[in-house]
């Protein structure tokens, strides 16, 4: 999806303010020096996250005893959903969630059988994307990334406006509308991360920015750095670390993994020991992130998976093994600690090109 907005915006967006010194920002500093000062960070958040897990009263007990129901999983779901960008899966349902750049809808996929049906079906007018999605199991809500293309009707600069939809996940009625343009001027949104505490953390592809978002109240921008930036496309996917207090967010291109901490210390890359990079097609970039049960996490270019393990607990370091995967992917979703790529083809929707069936595949994690 970061790809298809690049080229639809092709003279929308300044890139030449690219990332440029800050970007080795993490790379100046001797790792054995980064690796101390986060320790410290890390020992100064203990007392906050204990306050904030004693003062929460809002998250159900039952969140913690929330575990993967494994209920049967098929290889490979063939989708009726027009070029989905991105996914989520419903452990405790055994089903996935996933969107559409052509129509803007939301479905859901029975994981045993396979089944696809219209959870939400979309906005009556306009041209509306539906891309990031994420459940709060816990509260039984769905939140989803909507964007709004202008490109026709528009002359802004950034001809696209970034929407966060809110639903019930048992009854699909759609609860809250976040206008992520009330928080900043020319917002988009890629993708979405929840906390077990409620709190949405939302992707801004142009701006380098993470909003907080939370149902019943207003949003804020949460963090804005210029490693969260790219020059091709910024922002493309991230995921929460509760346990660490941090966020994990992936930098479309050129790709880089950035920790974000929720509370104390400074938005830092990760120092990655193997390629991060994919020699796929023109313009490829990092383009999903999903957790896997062990503290690791899975990202996905256009044409590779890769597995991504933390060397130190502060998650300021980590290795990675990748493998080549075709070359049509847009995100990859864990579902009970096994990979799924989400086969959307976002290069050929914004080039216009005829797509072959859209899937949503498993494969093997490297």
């Amino acid at each position: 999806m970061a790809l298809l907005m690049a080229l639809g915006a092709v003279g929308c967006g300044d890139d030449s303010a690219a990332p440029d010194a800050t970007l080795d920002v993490g790379r100046e500093t001797a790792v054995d020096e980064r690796i101390a000062e986060d320790t410290r960070i890390a020992d100064e958040a203990v007392d906050v996250r204990e306050d904030r897990a004693a003062e929460d009263d809002r998250v159900p007990d039952a969140a913690e005893d929330a575990a993967p129901d494994g209920g049967a999983l098929l290889e490979r779901y063939s989708l009726a959903a027009l070029h989905p960008e991105g996914g989520a899966f419903d452990a405790e349902a055994n089903r996935f969630f996933v969107g559409s750049l052509e129509a803007g809808t939301v479905q859901s996929v029975d994981a045993e059988t396979g089944e696809e049906t219209v959870f939400f079906e979309g906005e009556p007018e306009g041209e509306w994307w539906t891309l990031g999605i994420d459940l709060d199991t816990a509260r039984r809500r769905l939140w989803v990334c909507a964007m709004d293309d202008q490109r026709e009707t528009s002359d802004d600069e950034i001809p696209y406006d970034g929407y966060v939809w809110l639903f019930d996940l048992d009854s699909g009625e759609r609860l809250e509308v976040f206008d992520l343009s009330v928080l900043a001027e020319s917002a988009t949104c890629t993708d979405v991360a929840v906390h077990p505490d409620g709190t949405a953390y939302v992707t801004d592809r142009e701006a380098g920015t993470i909003y907080a978002v939370r149902e019943g109240e207003a949003g804020e921008v949460f963090a804005t750095d210029r490693l969260l930036e790219g020059n091709l496309a910024g922002q493309n996917g991230i995921v929460v670390d509760a346990e660490r207090d941090i966020l994990l967010v992936v930098v479309y291109q050129p790709a880089r993994l950035v920790r974000v901490p929720l509370n104390v210390g400074r938005i830092r890359e990760v120092n990655l020991l193997g390629d991060f990079s994919d020699v796929g097609p023109i313009g490829t970039g990092a383009d999903g992130i999903d957790p896997l049960s062990d503290g690791s996490v899975v990202v996905v270019f256009t044409s590779k998976l890769m597995h991504i393990t933390p060397t130190t607990d502060d998650w300021m370091n980590a290795e990675l093994e990748s493998v080549d995967v075709a070359p049509t992917m847009t995100d990859v979703i864990v579902a009970n600690d096994q990979a799924y790529l989400l086969n959307g083809q976002a290069l050929e929707f914004a080039l216009g090109v005829d797509p072959v069936p859209f899937e949503l595949v498993r494969a093997d994690i490297p």
